[in-house]
């Protein structure tokens, strides 16, 4: 058997990286190599660079770099078996024989547990006759049910008996989160519910939704989070619909699996849902690779109204246009298919208003004074408008305002322009504080080997959030390492030339002393002050688009832990 290393050149070979990531970037040609907007930040000018004769990709802006595999793996959110594998199919490469290779880690154990759950649940379902005639009177057909592998999961402990039977290994089931431990043994997690694989972008099942069949309980449970599933990070039937929602670069979202079953099976065929009560900021970021317009397609209810507004901003960050489909007689997209003979894109379209006029009919609803409503409902659209960064769309967005509302659009120009001029000279005044403190760093390491020592010691690279600097930090350390000098004198002479001049200025100005070992210690703790401080604003940041209870409790956990942690270095958090 050909070697693993031989089915890593094969893959990357028949898989060309600028084919693949212009599946995922608009790439444009720039002589030798591909440029584009980074994916995996937010940018305006394009700084990713595709190079087909290296087979590397490398982003100027937020640095990620590597090759194929490594994009994969970062672009869906998997494992680097998985990507492989992924990469293999796309090039029709048999790896049956490389099994043995994807088959380690929790993640496999999970993946091989949940599908494994999967086929039990979907044979269950096939002997379970008032279960199997509930899907049958929702209009499915046992090809709907087969093709999206749904189940029935039982009373009576009936997976973790199939785990005893057939001699699985009950720690795999367990990390999966489809049992539990009681007392001496285990028991099921999930059991008079029908069961809904959930699948990653790839098509492997990464969890679970359970619906309540009959009786008392709450209406969905899903599988909970591990090292697989993080339901944020995924949409239901995004594996199905991926490749129509980039060539329509439309994508309908839904609230519930049996909505997006339903639309699927009546030929919309680039809808998807999501796996909480509105979109998340990493929804959005996905969908923002595949498409740049989504129409929401939420529960006619207050409930669903109300998810859709928390939903439009964060998907208007990621610079997408968004529409909201508005009900006249039916509660959801399940009963429009059900009512309605000829339901497609179009149909959804034309029932569709911008975010704007949907907005205006809905935001504040229930408030009795028009004044204060009409200043709410123009609050809530200005404060969206703004956080669209594509200044195209943003001026598409404002003509529409501007009429909508009898409103002059330079209000909002000027608006934007005004809070940008705040943030940037409360931004300013933040960079320039924390520059000074890595400039010093940088400066005293190559001035002196003991110094070098003292900051690669103190300073971990996860703490070192200076883009600008940190490979020179990071080459520095890795010569430490290896020769236990900084560099020869040449290679220094070379990483200073890269440098600003106010670093070699200071470097100069360091030489001509004895080495301050003091001061080194403190730029060191000002720089892991700087990186705590960070990590809490980026906490404070993900709490403001997640809805989950829990994660946002660990959030806040986190931040007491790592204020406490500021205290007593002596500082406050004063940001």
């Amino acid at each position: 058997m050909p070697g693993f290393e031989d089915l890593i050149f094969r893959i990357k070979s028949q898989n060309p990286i600028e084919n693949i990531i212009g599946e995922y970037v608009e790439l444009k040609k720039t002589g030798k190599n591909f440029k584009g907007l980074c994916p995996f930040h937010d940018e305006k000018t394009p700084s990713f660079i595709v190079s087909p004769d290296k087979a590397f990709y490398h982003c100027f802006g937020c640095k990620a770099s590597g090759d194929i595999i490594k994009f994969i793996e970062e672009i869906e959110h998997i494992s680097f078996m998985e990507s492989l594998e992924l990469l293999a199919e796309k090039s029709g490469i048999d790896i049956t024989q490389y099994k043995g290779h994807f088959q380690k880690g929790d993640s496999a154990e999970i993946i091989r547990a949940n599908e494994t759950a999967a086929l039990f649940y979907n044979n269950e379902l096939k002997y379970s006759k008032p279960a199997y005639d509930y899907l049958i009177k929702r209009g499915l057909e046992k090809k709907h049910i087969n093709l999206f592998k749904l189940g029935f999961a039982k009373y009576g402990n009936a997976l973790t008996k199939h785990i005893t039977s057939k001699k699985l290994n009950f720690s795999e089931f367990e990390k999966a989160g489809l049992i539990m431990k009681s007392g001496n043994g285990y028991r099921d997690r999930f059991y008079n519910r029908i069961m809904f694989p959930i699948s990653n972008h790839s098509g492997k099942t990464i969890g679970f939704g359970g619906r309540i069949f009959e009786g008392e309980g709450p209406k969905y449970i899903n599988s909970s989070e591990n090292t697989v599933f993080k339901k944020g990070y995924y949409l239901y039937g995004l594996n199905m619909s991926k490749k129509v929602v980039r060539q329509k670069s439309i994508a309908v979202i839904t609230e519930g699996y049996m909505d997006f079953i339903s639309l699927y099976k009546a030929g919309v065929d680039n809808a998807v849902a999501q796996l909480g009560t509105a979109c998340s900021s990493m929804q959005a970021n996905l969908i923002s690779r595949m498409a740049e317009k989504v129409i929401l397609m939420y529960d006619a209810d207050d409930a669903g109204i109300s998810a859709a507004l928390r939903s439009i901003p964060i998907l208007l960050k990621e610079n997408i246009a968004v529409d909201v489909f508005i009900y006249e007689k039916y509660k959801d997209p399940d009963e429009i298919v059900e009512k309605e003979s000829n339901i497609d894109l179009e149909y959804i379209k034309k029932h569709s208003v911008d975010f704007i006029e949907f907005a205006k009919r809905y935001e504040s609803r229930n408030m009795d004074d028009e004044i204060i409503r009409k200043k709410h409902i123009i609050t809530f659209i200005s404060n969206a408008i703004r956080l669209v960064t594509n200044n195209a769309l943003k001026n598409v967005y404002i003509n529409i305002a501007s009429k909508n509302l009898d409103i002059n659009k330079s209000a909002f120009w000027e608006e934007n322009a005004s809070l940008k001029s705040r943030e940037k000279k409360k931004k300013i005044v933040i960079v320039e504080k924390t520059n000074i403190l890595y400039t010093e760093l940088i400066s005293l390491m190559l001035s002196n080997n003991d110094l070098a020592t003292e900051c690669c010691e103190g300073i971990d690279d996860a703490e070192y959030y200076d883009i600008k600097t940190k490979n020179t930090f990071i080459q520095i350390c890795n010569n430490l390492e290896n020769t236990d000098k900084i560099v020869d004198n040449s290679s220094k002479n070379v990483i200073i030339n890269n440098l600003d001049e106010k670093i070699i200025e200071r470097i100069f100005y360091y030489e001509n002393k004895e080495p301050d070992i003091k001061k080194a210690r403190k730029v060191i703790e000002l720089i892991k002050r700087d990186g705590i401080v960070r990590k809490i604003e980026e906490n404070e940041s993900k709490k403001k688009h997640i809805k989950d209870d829990e994660e946002r409790k660990r959030l806040d956990q986190m931040n007491i832990l790592l204020r406490k942690k500021l205290k007593r270095g002596g500082i406050e958090y004063d940001r």
